[in-house]
């Protein structure tokens, strides 16, 4: 009597647990309106780890990070920020902990958000898109070497299990 109980009680508990994070929606360039951002994702290939997290909307800011790990060592990490401002949403980058860069928003759809600086050097643009399946495109671009647009594109999945 008491498994079935426990199994219909484990069920409804599943059944009613929050997402890893909320399922894009309108964009009204709103900071609830990235939502969708919040968690930690992943992308692993054979050569290194790339992690970044997001906490959920509060307030006027969400708060990132985000960490390259190869052949077990830290290669490169970042501080992040979304702040909600009176002029829009902006993203503020601290790679390696250095000062704060700031992108504003220039385009949001359901599901995806482009922050831009036009005077910085690498990168210009950050984008930010959920697909369908539920990964985390993150695409980046700016000046290259010979002066030209260069960029990479990575799709980042929910990172799973305790870390």
């Amino acid at each position: 009597m008491t498994r079935p109980i426990l199994t219909a009680l484990g069920a409804l508990l599943l059944a009613c647990r929050p997402p890893a994070s909320a399922p894009p929606g309108p964009c009204t360039g709103a900071l609830a309106d990235l939502a969708w951002l919040a968690g930690d994702w992943e992308h692993t290939t054979s050569q290194a780890t790339q992690v970044e997290r997001w906490t959920v909307p509060e307030g006027t800011m969400m708060l990132g990070s985000g960490h390259v790990v190869r052949a077990g060592r830290t290669e490169f990490f970042e501080f992040m920020r979304v702040e909600a401002r009176a002029d829009g949403l902006v993203l503020v980058a601290q790679p390696a902990g250095g000062p704060g860069v700031e992108f504003r928003r220039t385009r949001c759809a359901a599901g995806e958000v482009e922050f831009a600086n036009p005077a910085h050097d690498f990168p210009r643009v950050i984008d930010y898109r959920r697909t369908v399946d539920g990964a985390l495109v993150v695409r980046i671009e700016g000046r290259g070497t010979d002066g030209g647009t260069t960029g990479s594109e990575t799709t980042m999945r929910p990172r799973r299990g305790p870390r």
